[in-house]
């Protein structure tokens, strides 16, 4: 049974029951074919025979009726067909009892004495039955009635008590016939129900037997394996696995179920492992990420945070220097208006000395002693520009390292973006100080440009009025030198004086100059002094979203080493 499928034990099991059952039915077909065939014979026989009984009594009345009549008729017709329908009753009363002989012979004795009976009767009969059917006349029929009664009714009379008798006993063998064919019924029932229940119960023993053996017992046995499977229990063992059933074959899906989840905690184990090393691994490439993040942007922040220190204070000495270079501008001409005005008042001199020779060497002294002024004051300027010179040159250096801190800055800036693209979402923060670092760079790119300009321009003025000034002190000592060529020699006082005139207007032109150029370098210096404000209000800025880039920084790198 173990080698065959579960739906074949289920066939088998059934066919038993199925032939149980049609055991059972086929016990209670055949009794019943044979109670119905005891039944049948019984109606078609004894049931026959006793109605016929009890018909031909009737017909033995009919006789002695049919005899009392032929004493009543007054006609031969009427005595004739009374005569014939007694002798019809008669022969039909005699076949009645040879059918009942023929539907139960085992009473055939009993229905020949009848017959001899009512034969005899019938025989005793005859004499007044045809002396009554011979007679029309009153008193013969009085005498026919007569004798009937006397010798016909009594004789009549027995062989319907007879007749009754036989007609009791084939009742009571119909009755008894019924009442055994009712007991194989009975019979028959009980025991087509006591075998089919026994049947059945020993069909549901096996099938129960069977079941519990082969199906339900091993089921549970692998279920039990794959529950205990489920609860993470790979100790079990089945020993179902020879079958060629489905049991058979479960059990076997179930030991290779067994296999595949042991080999899946294995792998799963080793995937936790896996996973474990490799969050630590992750964990300590981000560590090492932040610290070489930090160790590569936090220079550029620290970096741009010098820088932009270094150019808030090189912005600041910038402007001192600008105020510086105004103020000086502004001494200059003060000087330049100074020299101009003496430059009018020896063109006054000269033009005096035309009309007095005397006045002349008056002048010419003064004159002498006012160049002697001008030669200093023009030293005085000279020495001046030279330190607005230097002046300018130093902004210059100073906007160069401005410049240079810019383009640093620039720089810094894109390396920080390019790190906080690296960095993904949670260096965005980052990129968008980065970005701004970069604009603040490039404004003090473009204010360090324009001040250069202005610089350059404030150079390119200031060499001018070293060279005017440089003139005008050749010039003053040329007049020193006339007015000492005057005192010499008044005959050449006219080619003298007329020399000095040109050379006044000369004067007066290069003073013009000097105080045109110092204006322009006033108003540089004034420029200067604005763009170094912007620049320190860029180097303040800068200062500021370094501060705020090493925040973000900060909790950039927080963040990265938590997560």
């Amino acid at each position: 049974m173990n080698n065959l499928k579960i739906r074949s034990k289920i066939i088998v099991l059934l066919l038993l029951l199925g032939v149980v059952s049609l055991g059972s039915v086929a016990y209670s077909g055949r009794s019943m074919k044979s109670i119905d065939d005891h039944y049948s014979a019984l109606i078609d026989h004894e049931d026959k025979a006793a109605v016929l009984s009890s018909r031909s009594g009737r017909v033995l009345m009919a006789v002695l009726a049919n005899a009392y009549s032929l004493a009543f008729e007054s006609t031969d017709a009427g005595n004739a067909a009374v005569m014939k329908e007694l002798r019809d009753n008669q022969k039909l009363y005699l076949e009645q009892l040879d059918e009942i002989a023929r539907l139960v012979p085992d009473i055939a004795p009993q229905v020949s004495s009848t017959q001899s009976v009512v034969r005899s009767a019938f025989e005793r009969c005859a004499p007044a039955i045809d002396q009554a059917g011979s007679t029309t006349s009153e008193a013969g029929t009085f005498a026919a009635g007569v004798a009937l009664k006397k010798t016909c009714e009594p004789t009549m009379l027995s062989a319907l008590a007879t007749q009754r008798q036989l007609t009791e006993v084939l009742q009571k063998s119909s009755a008894r016939l019924s009442d055994t064919l009712s007991g194989e019924t009975q019979q028959t029932i009980f025991v087509a129900t006591a075998a089919t229940i026994a049947g059945l119960v020993v069909a549901l023993v096996i099938s129960f037997l069977v079941s519990t053996s082969s199906i339900s017992r091993p089921m549970a046995e692998v279920t039990d394996a794959i529950v205990r499977m489920a609860r993470n229990d790979f100790s079990v063992t089945l020993t179902q696995t020879g079958r060629s059933d489905e049991i058979g074959l479960l059990a076997k899906s179930s030991l290779e179920l067994r296999e595949t989840l042991v080999r899946a905690r294995e792998i799963e184990a080793q995937a936790a492992q896996q996973k474990q090393e490799a969050e630590q691994r992750r964990k300590s490439d981000m560590q090492k990420l932040a610290s070489s993040f930090e160790a590569a942007v936090g220079d550029i922040v620290r970096t741009v945070s010098t820088a932009s220190s270094d150019l808030e204070v090189a912005a600041t000495s910038l402007s001192r220097t600008a105020d510086t270079t105004q103020s000086l501008s502004s001494t200059v001409a003060v000087a330049s208006e100074q020299a101009s005005a003496n430059v009018q008042s020896v063109a006054s001199a000269t033009t005096e000395m035309s009309t007095s020779v005397g006045e002349i060497a008056r002048q010419v002294q003064e004159a002498s002693r006012i160049a002697d002024e001008a030669v200093k004051h023009a030293e005085k300027t000279d020495g001046q520009i030279s330190e607005l010179s230097e002046a300018a040159s130093r902004i210059g250096d100073v906007v160069k390292l401005i410049t240079d801190i810019a383009g640093q800055t620039n720089l810094l800036a894109l390396n920080a973006t390019i790190e906080a693209a690296r960095a993904g979402d949670a260096g965005r923060g980052f990129a968008v100080v980065a970005q701004e670092v970069k604009a603040l760079a490039a404004q003090t790119a473009s204010a360090t440009g324009e001040i250069s300009a202005q610089i350059m321009a404030m150079q390119g003025a200031t060499q001018t009025s070293v060279m005017t000034i440089k003139e005008i002190g050749g010039t003053i000592n040329r007049i020193a030198e006339i007015s000492a060529a005057i005192a010499a020699a008044i005959e050449q006082q006219g080619a003298a004086t007329q020399e000095i005139a040109r050379n006044v207007d000369q004067a007066a032109q290069g003073t013009t100059q000097v105080a045109s150029n110092i204006t322009e370098v006033n108003r540089g210096a004034g420029e200067t002094g604005a763009a170094s404000s912007q620049v320190l209000s860029s180097a303040q800025s800068l200062s500021q979203e370094s501060s705020r880039l090493k925040n973000e920084l900060d909790r950039f790198l927080g963040q990265l080493r938590a997560a």
